[in-house]
């Protein structure tokens, strides 16, 4: 096997299981299966693989409240897609909302599946697609935003090395 057409992996619904557990579930299984894929000759997948989360991104103040077992995946999917770019690991949030024809979200994930675009982070609501974009904030909102630091406590800035790392260590040393 040199190519498969396209994986859809489904983190579940609403879980009453820990975020620990979940991961525990889950992440291995997808580890596995990449691995599995990969000794087995797969070089790439053709329309991705696709981990599905339910409630795992906010996408505005209306939304419901996150799920972290689900959270967690979009960290670990992204890391997964900076490792494996040949899969195409492309993450996808549904929203645990009842609505009256289910397979509307079927639907919906589906066009977004076996579509080509590149965006490989989408949440999809109400029949909307959400995408991750940096909106530019103008002085006035950026000076209401309440970001309290205390000087008695620490700071732990990841990515600390690179040019936005290194601004935010003396804004926050100032």
């Amino acid at each position: 096997i040199s190519t498969l057409d396209g994986i859809v992996w489904h983190i579940g619904s609403k879980s009453d299981q820990s975020p620990l557990a979940v991961a525990d579930q889950h992440c291995m299984s997808v580890i596995t299966a990449i691995n599995a894929f990969t000794k087995a000759g797969v070089r790439g997948i053709e329309c991705g693989f696709q981990l599905v989360t339910c409630d795992g991104v906010s996408t505005g103040a209306d939304s419901l409240p996150v799920i972290p077992a689900h959270s967690q995946f979009w960290g670990f999917g992204r890391s997964l897609a900076a490792e494996q770019p040949t899969f195409q690991i492309r993450l996808v949030d549904q929203s645990s909302a009842v609505d009256s024809d289910s397979s509307h979200k079927a639907a919906f994930l589906a066009d977004y599946v076996l579509n080509s675009t590149p965006e490989n982070q989408i949440a999809i609501r109400n029949g909307q697609y959400f995408i991750p974009r940096l909106q530019r904030v103008s002085s006035d909102e950026a000076e209401q935003v309440n970001f309290p630091i205390s000087s008695e406590g620490a700071c732990l800035i990841t990515g600390g090395l690179g040019m936005l790392g290194q601004e935010t260590a003396r804004w926050l040393a100032a």
